[in-house]
């Protein structure tokens, strides 16, 4: 079996290469190793990862209470801007979105 971000990551990489890409994730946002799709785009040399986007619970589970809102935060592996959609904010807004070309969903 192979999810979704092995597959974009093997087969359609040309999706995500050249612009620049915001990731909205959150911890469930995983490879078949288990490695998280922040980390594999942060490291992949093709693609230009410039945000991280977050819904309930944060991008890592940094926040596991239930209904808790949290605030947009720098990334501890990638040193990126990790927005918060479960707070004030529940979509990403235009300055959220200035260094964003494409946005991929991985939740």
């Amino acid at each position: 079996m192979k999810l979704g971000l092995d597959l974009v990551l093997e087969s359609h990489l040309h999706l995500v290469s050249g612009p620049r890409v915001g990731l909205i994730v959150n911890p469930a946002s995983v490879n078949r190793r288990l490695d998280h799709a922040a980390d594999l785009f942060w490291n992949h040399p093709g693609i230009r990862l410039t945000a991280l986007f977050g819904p309930q619970h944060g991008i890592r589970a940094e926040t596991q209470d239930n209904m808790i809102e949290w605030q947009t935060f720098k990334d501890k592996h990638t040193a990126l801007p990790a927005f918060s959609l479960y707070g004030e904010t529940r979509k990403p807004s235009p300055e959220m979105l200035a260094d964003v070309d494409v946005l991929v969903f991985d939740v």
